[in-house]
């Protein structure tokens, strides 16, 4: 619902691709109740989906490639970090595509600063860990703990200039634009 929103909103098409579920994974991911995030992984999981996204890019001509690969999780995938993605952007050079990870150097609370800046409210995105069978956020998970503090700021009349420190952040979002 928030991608198909925010893309009316840009003026772009949404395409989804249905991927089938990791039948092989060793993780309890897909368990019933599971809340742990040292348990939530699936085998380069980032990597398929990004394989899935590349052939996409390359088929209808697109030179880039966006992944939401933030920092500050509590455990540090392969397929989610710097290494990864400088290694897969040397794999597909031929391709004419690059893969952008825009906010790799930012925790979700540090993108505070943008969302005041272009006006995103909470009902622009989603994220959680376990999501309830209706879609809904589960309210307890990391990320939704994560959220808390961020929903409660970004409200309509929220101040359009705060003063935000990016702590050991060594990128600006606008470098990636």
């Amino acid at each position: 619902e928030c991608v198909n929103k925010v893309c009316k909103k840009l003026g772009i098409k949404n395409r989804v691709i249905d991927l089938p579920k990791f039948d092989w994974t060793s993780s309890r991911f897909y368990d019933e109740g599971f809340s742990s995030l040292d348990s939530q992984y699936l085998e380069y999981r980032n990597l398929i989906f990004l394989s899935y996204a590349i052939s996409y890019a390359e088929s209808i001509g697109a030179k880039f490639v966006y992944v939401a690969i933030m920092r500050g999780s509590v455990v540090d995938y392969e397929d989610a970090n710097p290494s990864f993605v400088d290694r897969l952007n040397a794999t597909i050079q031929r391709s004419g595509i690059s893969i952008l990870a825009p906010f790799m150097y930012f925790s979700k609370e540090s993108l505070l600063f943008y969302a005041t800046q272009y006006r995103v409210l909470p009902d622009d995105f989603f994220s959680c860990d376990v999501p309830t069978p209706d879609g809904k956020a589960c309210g307890v998970c990391s990320d939704c703990e994560s959220l808390e503090y961020i929903n409660k700021v970004l409200t309509p009349d929220t101040p359009q200039k705060i003063k935000y420190i990016f702590g050991e952040s060594s990128k600006e979002l606008s470098d990636y634009f």
